[in-house]
């Protein structure tokens, strides 16, 4: 992947990054020298999948918990994310849920 594009100096947030596909993505931007945000509903993987791509690529990882299906958690990761970095270049929105997972009030809201 290296030398098909530069990302150096760019900022970019994956959710759902610590693993399967988002991680692969995440590995990626790394690669290609992006600071990258990757998220996962245990912050635990985050942390690990986070501390393999700083020592594999030796760029700046952020990891951070998130639930995407909890809007709340949303707007606090936007303010985590420019208070580490200044902004947000890329976004990829690779975590997800089906309806039957969505909290009971985004129904309610919807209304």
């Amino acid at each position: 992947m290296s030398g098909m594009f530069d990302m150096k100096g760019k900022v970019a947030v994956v959710t759902g990054g610590a693993r399967g596909l988002g991680y692969d993505m995440a590995s990626s931007l790394c690669e290609a020298g992006a600071m990258v945000c990757i998220t996962s509903r245990s912050l635990a993987s985050a942390v690990s999948s986070a501390a393999v791509l700083r020592t594999a690529f030796g760029v700046d990882v952020l990891a951070e918990e998130l639930d995407v299906l909890q809007f709340g958690q949303i707007g606090s990761l936007a303010n985590r994310v420019t208070a580490w970095s200044g902004r947000v270049d890329v976004l990829i929105n690779n975590a997800g849920g089906g309806l039957a997972m969505m909290p009971s009030d985004f129904f309610c809201a919807a209304a």
